[in-house]
């Protein structure tokens, strides 16, 4: 499903059009765009991944002039370890690009999905004021029950524009991230796929702790304060700078032993964090299939003339808030699965996460 956003922009009003046209709208070369499309665009119009890139070249220079000045096997280790951080800083700035596009391109899906929900919720409003006022009219309500529907009215417009605000500004945050003067008409909508957790929880400390650049430059620290307490063990020290040269020690081993702990806790916390996500998925889709259940009687019910239209916008409503329950339950496990993905040190592809038409 394509959803249009010429088409949208109609039937959000003057907030929409308006916002369109101060951030500028120019002849796009596609009429629509996809996630990955989305994210390519990013990746290649990214001025902080630029940065990234050329800092990461600059880098290796550096590591193959040291490795081509004969360095002793500290030097060596130190240029390893330099450029091992420089590898992990752009893969992470990648990662980061990747996520972040991810988040705003979905932040437009969902902020559609609410407009439309707060449209029926607003028609539903102005039925029951319609109601309330002939039953007013006919004396079986009192006009505090006319003002009490009015202002349900006011409110459910009012809740009405803020969503349509809210999309307004979601378009602009992923028009300015992808780098477009204007966005494509419409967006494509994504089907999510839920990657299962491919470790357990001891695999993945391994991995985060072994990915983690800070503890690697802490360990290295740690290491050459050992070294240089040995030296000053044999070469003698004075009481006072013997004194320093083991506080030094300690404060490294505490400082490793800290960052170490703190690791492990983010990340058994992320792990966690996965597993009831997933969960969160499965109780969503339970809630789905409900709420279609509940829509599907209730349209019998209206075809056979025993309950009314309202009636049935009111279930509908409860069916659309079900599935976008659900897509905010994939959103939201993705979202972590790549921020976990990140902290275990692995590149990020969207193509994992998204189902191709293939494979529907």
């Amino acid at each position: 499903m394509n959803l249009s956003l010429r088409k949208l922009s109609t039937s959000l009003g003057v907030t929409l059009v308006l916002c369109l046209m101060v951030v500028g709208v120019v002849a796009a070369e596609s009429s629509v765009l996809t996630l990955p499309q989305a994210t390519e665009l990013a990746l290649t119009n990214s001025i902080s991944l630029q940065i990234a890139k050329l800092n990461y070249d600059n880098s290796k220079i550096a590591y193959d002039k040291a490795i081509l000045a004969d360095p002793t096997p500290l030097q060596k280790r130190n240029a390893d370890i330099t450029w091992e951080s420089a590898q992990a800083t752009f893969r992470s700035a990648k990662n980061d690009v990747i996520i972040s596009v991810f988040t705003a391109y979905m932040s437009v899906l969902s902020a559609m999905a609410d407009v439309e929900i707060k449209e029926k919720q607003a028609q539903q409003a102005l039925n029951n004021w319609e109601r309330t006022k002939i039953l007013v009219a006919k004396g079986n309500a009192s006009p505090t029950n006319e003002l009490q529907a009015e202002m349900s009215n006011m409110t459910a417009q009012n809740n009405l524009d803020r969503s349509r605000d809210s999309l307004a500004s979601a378009l602009y945050k992923l028009q300015h991230l992808l780098g477009l003067d204007k966005l494509p008409d419409q967006l494509a909508d994504v089907e999510l796929i839920a990657p299962p957790l491919d470790v357990d929880l001891e695999s993945a400390i391994a991995a985060g702790l072994a990915a983690n650049t800070q503890l690697k430059s802490l360990r290295t620290n740690y290491e050459l304060l050992l070294l240089q307490r040995e030296q000053d063990l044999a070469t003698g020290l004075a009481p006072l700078d013997d004194r320093k040269s083991q506080n030094d020690l300690k404060v490294a081993e505490l400082n490793l032993a800290e960052a170490e702990a703190n690791s492990i806790d983010s990340i058994t916390t992320q792990y966690n964090s996965l597993l009831q996500a997933l969960k969160g998925i499965a109780v969503s889709e339970a809630s789905l299939i409900l709420s279609q259940k509940q829509y599907d009687i209730t349209k019998k019910q209206v075809d056979a003339g025993m309950k009314t239209p309202n009636d049935l916008l009111a279930d509908e409503i409860n069916l659309l808030s079900a599935k976008n329950s659900l897509h905010e339950a994939y959103r939201s496990y993705v979202s972590s699965w790549m921020s976990f993905q990140k902290t275990l040190g692995r590149d990020i592809n969207i193509s994992e996460v998204v189902k191709s038409d293939g494979s529907k």
